[in-house]
């Protein structure tokens, strides 16, 4: 129930096809994400009447900042007001579990599409084995090869494959100098040399392997 009006996938069956196949965002190279997630269950609804869409854009930021990025992305498409406020979010957070078998065309749009200069909270929660994949995911989200650096404060991996940390390590203490929090979760490493990970504000360091906590500050 959206602005006083009913949302029903089945209404469409073009919406219905496509959601029952998967998590249809992304499917195509270069597509946008949001337009993607109208197929995924979501359609633009008129937002007369709709008390939310008076908020600034600053509050609906922090809003949709404690939805996960799915949810996010298909709350957002429900109004013309809030169509492209996800992409300005400081915070993203994609779990596999919501995302579905369709996680690695749906994070790399999400990330391709998502203002990065404006990121300040990162968590990427896959457990499937995606091969040379995670890697770019962080890469994009740091804004290598941005000329800025980011203001990424938190970063959290969980279940991440084939993490090359040996120059990642220095790409992040680069382009992260406002870095807080990183936690490093089950996450599948190649390690060529030692890691080093410098932040000034740095608070929190932890990796967690099977049930191992290795941290530092």
């Amino acid at each position: 129930m959206v602005g006083g009006r009913r949302t029903d996938a089945s209404a469409n069956p073009k919406h219905l096809h496509k959601h029952n196949a998967g998590v249809g965002c992304g499917d195509a190279a270069g597509e946008d994400a949001s337009n993607n997630v109208d197929a995924c269950g979501g359609s633009a609804v008129g937002h007369a009447g709709d008390r939310l869409s008076a908020l600034p854009d600053d509050l609906l930021h922090a809003i949709m900042s404690r939805l996960k990025a799915l949810q996010m992305v298909r709350t957002c498409v429900q109004s013309t007001r809030w169509r492209h406020l996800w992409r300005a979010v400081p915070c993203l957070h994609v779990d596999e579990e919501e995302a579905g078998d369709n996680i690695d065309n749906f994070t790399s749009n999400l990330l391709r599409s998502h203002d990065i200069a404006l990121l300040e909270d990162l968590r990427l929660q896959v457990f499937s084995y995606i091969y040379m994949t995670s890697d770019r995911w962080v890469r994009r989200a740091i804004g290598q090869g941005e000329a800025l650096p980011c203001r990424l404060k938190r970063l959290h991996l969980l279940g991440l494959s084939d993490l090359r940390l040996t120059d990642l390590g220095s790409h992040i203490s680069s382009r992260c100098p406002a870095l807080e929090d990183v936690l490093l979760r089950c996450c599948s490493i190649l390690l060529t040399s030692n890691v080093k990970i410098v932040s000034s504000p740095l608070k929190k360091l932890a990796i967690v392997v099977r049930g191992w906590l290795l941290h530092g500050a």
